[in-house]
């Protein structure tokens, strides 16, 4: 009783969470592979995101948990593309 977590909080938690993996993905795939790498793994994690969002997410998630599939779709490519821009700034210097 009391102990739920308010759903705008577990919201921000989640689309923090997003963004988090989407950066690792791309951020990894840069560090091992370089740029190349990068927007490859961009566009496997997009594919990926979209799959899982409006495929898997839609049918197996309670809508509480589930929230915007949308929403979580575009947090995740937002991550993932920032992570892009950080490998692709990164390049810049070499």
């Amino acid at each position: 009783m009391g102990d739920e977590i308010p759903a705008s909080t577990f919201n921000r938690v989640a689309q923090s969470a997003h963004v988090g993996w989407g950066m690792a993905v791309v951020l990894a795939a840069g560090a091992g592979w370089g740029l190349r790498g990068a927007a490859i793994a961009w566009a496997v994690w997009t594919l990926y995101c979209a799959v899982k969002e409006f495929g898997y997410d839609e049918r197996y998630e309670t809508a509480a948990v589930r929230g915007s599939s949308l929403e979580d779709f575009l947090f995740a490519m937002l991550g993932a593309t920032a992570g892009l821009g950080i490998v692709w700034l990164g390049g810049k210097g070499q």
